[in-house]
């Protein structure tokens, strides 16, 4: 049976850091081969964090970014709840 793998990161998680646990679920799992992400000590700031978990990989994710195309799909109708795709509809 392979040996279970965990790593540590320092993440931020809706403005507020984080130790959290990243590995994947073992065979005896009915999770077996996802991953996972486990929250395990809050912190209040960056500076406390790293001070008690040096070296662990500090990740700072970022909101994706949405793409909304220039011009309305062709299901797109105006009518239905009278509203336009862009501000320069109006």
């Amino acid at each position: 049976m392979p040996k279970k793998t965990v790593t540590l990161t320092i993440e931020n998680v809706h403005d507020s850091w984080w130790l959290c646990q990243r590995g994947t679920y073992e065979e005896s799992s009915v999770l077996a081969g996802q991953e996972f992400r486990q929250l395990v000590t809050h912190y209040d700031d960056l500076e406390t964090a790293k001070r008690d978990n040096p070296g662990v990989e500090i990740v700072d994710w970022f909101a994706p970014q949405v793409f909304i195309p220039q011009t309305a799909p062709s299901w797109f109708d105006p009518l239905d709840a009278g509203e336009v795709w862009s501000e320069e509809d109006y």
